[in-house]
């Protein structure tokens, strides 16, 4: 009677672990088809993923954008005023660092912009497109732009 009841009990728990993980499943699918745009067609027979294409069609000539709906930058200036470059950006160019045997990216954080906190590694990496931030080799060539092209909300 024991084990009748032991396997009856490990049978529900398998049964409640597979129910739970197809829910979970099914969740993280409706995410994915809601990020990348993809609906789902629910009905028996229909297939399931329906791709949705944006912009316009190969070949299609481009639609005249109508002037109630033309802004600032689609309007230009009168001829006989001359037009003036934009303003140059107070923003320091970035600097790069070439990286020499035995060094991580928290050292080199640590140099260039006088902290090493996680928020600033990772925007470094995230910058370089670094895999993998603690593997860096030498002779790699690192991007280091100023805080503000790093962290521009914080301006």
């Amino acid at each position: 009677m024991r084990v009748f009841l032991g396997l009856s009990v490990l049978l529900s728990l398998f049964l409640m672990a597979a129910f739970w993980q197809k829910g979970i499943t099914r969740r993280l699918e409706q995410k994915r088809e809601y990020e990348q745009g993809i609906s789902f067609q629910g009905s028996a027979g229909q297939d399931r993923w329906v791709k949705l294409v944006l912009g316009r069609p190969s070949g299609a000539e481009p639609m005249a954008t109508p002037i109630h709906l033309q802004g600032p930058s689609d309007v230009l200036p009168p001829e006989d005023e001359p037009q003036r470059p934009p303003p140059a950006p107070d923003i320091e160019p970035d600097v790069t660092h070439v990286v020499k045997a035995g060094e991580v990216l928290g050292t080199i954080c640590m140099q260039r912009y006088g902290n090493a906190k996680p928020k600033v590694l990772t925007a470094v990496a995230v910058y370089n497109d670094l895999k993998n931030p603690n593997v860096l080799k030498q002779g790699q060539v690192l991007a280091l732009p100023s805080l503000e092209v790093l962290f521009p909300e914080e301006r």
